[in-house]
């Protein structure tokens, strides 16, 4: 198998490869103490930059946000808790990553999504009253020129047919 270092694994942009990089370091990470700890640290700091900046040049901060995480739970397992490299690389890594950001992003995506659709649909609910509204006040009107019909002395077929409202109807406006 043949072996990629850093800089090779970001020309050519073989990013799923950063975890098997790091596991190159696992004995020594397995050490509570080592000598190479500033060098790994050095070496994570810049591995970190380099991810930042191909996230920010191919525009994916879901790629650092995955990494990140995938990289952490790496060095979690590797490092025994009470190392102090352990505390060191996640000040690196940006501290405890709970979730990988790609899942906050659709999380943020998914929260986005409902209150536009929210939005939408109160937009839609009021026009909806409103078009009840008018046509509440159209039937409100009818059946005032109905009373007034009905008390002018025209019959309920002709003030059904004036209205343009069923002949039920008029007679329940009638008795009320």
């Amino acid at each position: 198998a043949r072996s990629y270092g850093v800089e090779e694994i970001f020309e050519k942009e073989l990013i799923s490869l950063l975890p098997y990089f790091i596991m190159r370091y696992e004995s020594t990470l397995k050490a509570k103490e080592s000598p190479k700890e500033d060098k790994i640290v050095k070496d994570y700091e810049d591995l970190i930059k380099k991810l930042e900046l191909l996230s920010e040049e191919k525009g994916r901060p879901e790629l650092l946000a995955d990494m990140l995480g995938l990289m952490k739970k790496i060095t979690d397992y590797m490092i025994p808790e009470e190392s102090g490299l352990r505390e060191r690389m996640d000040e690196i890594m940006g501290g405890n990553i709970l979730k990988l950001r790609s899942e906050e992003l659709r999380e943020e995506g998914y929260t986005e999504g409902l209150i536009e659709g929210q939005r939408e649909g109160r937009i839609e609910g009021i026009a909806e009253g409103r078009e009840e509204g008018k046509a509440e006040g159209k039937t409100e009107e009818k059946k005032i020129i109905a009373l007034r019909m009905y008390r002018a002395g025209m019959g309920l077929q002709e003030i059904s047919d004036m209205v343009d409202m069923p002949e039920q109807d008029i007679r329940e406006w009638l008795s009320n």
